[in-house]
């Protein structure tokens, strides 16, 4: 315990990143006070049902790294709810674009900051956020150190055929609407693999029993990152024993979170 002292150690920094249309986005930055300079970062986004990403709270799932000197970075992207209900809708159904572009803004800015390395930080998002952090990570690979996903919506156009996915076309879209679907391709990490021309370091994680969000989807990515890019660090994380995540026993959770955090430290010290 002594070397641990908890919360009192750690520093919030309150930024704002500029996305490419102009609009800026708040950005929260913790680390321990002693963590000067250029460290290990992950960048945390949600960017879904108005949900506020961008106000730190107790995330214990994040103080292993930070305890370690690492950096946890959180980006209210459109979609959240961090500025109201017209922040919700700029990032919702056919904007999700501009959420994605939210999260370049934040990562450029965490490594101009100097706080990232300078491969930029580790993208990270879960649920919702899967058709948010691919699609970021896709469209400028070289401003991220890497991308960690959890029980992502990857596959946003063939949401309409996923156990729960009617629940999540008011969100995002419907596809049996013509230009609901063309907005669910624009999100669709899965569909704009063929189109990237890299992908850093990836880890991105399902449990079998997810009822919430098809494990397939997160499956499917990866198959198809791997084909195009066989040399490269891609990853899948797969528990017979977890879900969505809401419930999850303790050992499970142990077990999930020190092998995400292990990737993520590993990449940012070794590239």
């Amino acid at each position: 315990s002594g070397v641990w002292s908890g919360a009192k150690d750690i520093v919030v920094e309150r930024l704002e990143a500029v996305s490419a249309d102009g609009t800026k986005v708040p950005l929260v930055v913790t680390r321990l006070r002693s963590a000067t300079g250029r460290v290990p970062t992950l960048v945390e986004a949600y960017g879904g049902y108005g949900i506020d990403t961008a106000t730190p709270f107790y995330n214990r799932n994040l103080l292993a790294f930070i305890a370690k000197g690492g950096a946890a970075a959180y980006c209210g992207v459109r979609g959240g709810g961090e500025r109201g209900r017209a922040w919700h809708e700029g990032g919702r159904g056919p904007n999700k674009p501009r959420g994605q572009e939210d999260l370049i803004a934040c990562a450029e800015t965490l490594t101009a900051k100097g706080i990232a390395p300078t491969q930029g930080p580790i993208a990270t998002g879960s649920s919702m956020a899967g058709a948010l952090v691919p699609g970021a990570v896709l469209r400028k690979p070289q401003v991220f150190g890497g991308m960690i996903t959890r029980v992502g919506i990857v596959n946003a156009s063939r949401i309409g055929v996923a156990e729960n996915g009617a629940n999540q076309f008011a969100e995002i879209g419907d596809p049996a609407d013509p230009q609901q679907f063309k907005d669910l391709l624009a999100m669709d990490a899965y569909q704009m693999i063929t189109g990237s021309s890299s992908l850093p370091p990836t880890m991105m994680v399902i449990g079998m029993n997810d009822r919430r969000v098809a494990p397939w989807m997160t499956a499917k990515f990866v198959a198809r990152a791997q084909t195009k890019w066989p040399n490269l660090p891609i990853w899948l994380r797969s528990d017979a024993r977890a879900g969505h995540g809401v419930g999850t026993t303790e050992d499970v959770r142990r077990d999930e979170v020190a092998d995400i955090l292990a990737f993520a430290w590993y990449n940012q010290q070794a590239r």
